[in-house]
């Protein structure tokens, strides 16, 4: 499951949101939000190659907040549309 937010994360490790960002960041090189959107890209990666789900569905599945967000993320990471991308993996 991929957390909700990143003050989910702080109050389950016990950290407040400053020593988890710190924390992150010196550990991962990134901040709680870019592993969090990290996450919930490789999910919807998965989903388009393994599923039929729509993309609204897999947004949803993914945490993403709308379909919009997630496809302008999906497009910035990859430089495909979601739907370019099931294409493409399922043609392989």
């Amino acid at each position: 499951r991929i957390a909700d937010s990143i003050n989910d994360i702080a109050l389950e490790a016990a950290l407040s949101r400053r020593q988890l960002e710190r924390k992150f960041r010196d550990w991962l090189g990134r901040t709680p939000a870019e592993e969090i959107r990290r996450l919930r890209l490789a999910r919807v990666r998965e989903l388009l190659a393994e599923t039929d789900l729509s993309v609204a569905e897999i947004a949803k599945a993914s945490g993403f907040s709308s379909l919009e967000y997630m496809s302008t993320a999906f497009k910035s990471a990859t430089g495909l549309t979601p739907l370019r991308y099931r294409s493409t993996v399922r043609a392989r």
